[in-house]
């Protein structure tokens, strides 16, 4: 359906908002453009641009289009450079996404011993929330991803980690909890709460809290820890996080475990019934060999 010469021309045009710039820019002429733009839009059947005189809107089509033109381009790129490679040529590019955590301690080492045996693979790493690790796998953008607590383990093929993660809570070393060792439910139902996104759409800390988790004082909603990190000691709230995620020492916040301490599982995951290039279908193999090797050495 999509031509990948006309996809390079609308978001060359996209991010120029003007014909002569983007035509410029990929070395064509404005009336090229301009017919690869027209071409795109009876193809899609929908308006993607606005021209206002010399200058270019996208339309709300266009937006959405131009939000998934450049991962159709990546994938295109990714696709084509794997197939150049020579079946005995053990290079390539491996990427894993994840969620954050402190289980990436974990991932550093298996990659470490992996690249002692293929110095030619390079590994990339993509961070974000579970939900945007999510829509990078199944868009494509990377191979596999290491998972908090994820409630769409059916569509993957996974492999659970030997570790967990700990929930607690970030405050001010001048709030009055921080005297404690532990949090529980009580203490917290009335404090102001940042929280994240994932664990809202969950229904883990509710069960912990034993009520509706909308039900409390949320002040914030964020996607990763560090921002929230920052703004604990304004007064914001206190942001409930993993143990280890942020480093609090000669800082003015401090970190308090949950009571009953509450973990959240990690699994390490990959598209079902995916073809993948040799780079990456060596790491996986040799990462479940050193979730084995690691767990054996665990449970001596």
């Amino acid at each position: 359906m999509f031509d990948i010469r006309a996809l390079k021309f609308f978001i060359a045009v996209a991010e120029e908002r003007n014909f002569t710039r983007a035509a410029d820019r990929l070395f064509t002429t404005q009336p090229n453009a301009s017919h690869r733009l027209t071409s795109l839009e009876k193809s899609v059947g929908k308006q993607l641009i606005v021209r206002q005189g010399k200058h270019i809107d996208l339309t709300e089509e266009g937006q959405f289009l131009y939000s998934k033109a450049r991962e159709i381009i990546n994938l295109h790129q990714r696709t084509l450079d794997a197939l150049k490679k020579n079946a005995e040529d053990i290079a390539g590019d491996v990427r894993i996404g994840a969620a954050e955590t402190n289980a990436m301690h974990l991932i550093g080492e298996a990659v470490v011993k992996f690249r002692k045996k293929y110095p030619g693979i390079r590994v990339n790493f993509f961070s974000g929330s579970t939900k945007e690790i999510e829509e990078m796998l199944d868009n494509g953008l990377i191979d596999s991803a290491l998972l908090v607590e994820s409630f769409s383990l059916q569509r993957y093929d996974f492999v659970r980690l030997p570790v967990c993660d700990h929930f607690g809570v970030l405050m001010p070393i001048s709030h009055k909890l921080s005297e404690k060792k532990s949090v529980t439910s009580s203490d917290l139902r009335h404090e102001p709460l940042m929280i994240s996104e994932q664990a809202l759409q969950g229904n883990v800390l509710s069960a912990w809290f034993g009520c509706d988790i909308n039900s409390l004082n949320i002040t914030s909603i964020f996607n990763l820890p560090t921002t929230p990190a920052m703004l604990v000691s304004s007064g914001l709230g206190l942001a409930f996080t993993f143990d280890k995620l942020i480093n609090t020492q000669g800082t003015k916040i401090c970190f308090r475990p949950l009571e009953p301490p509450l973990e959240a599982n990690l699994y390490f995951v990959w598209k079902k019934n995916q073809v993948f290039s040799k780079a990456v279908q060596l790491f996986l193999n040799h990462f479940r060999e050193f979730l084995f090797d690691f767990s054996k050495v665990r449970n001596k």
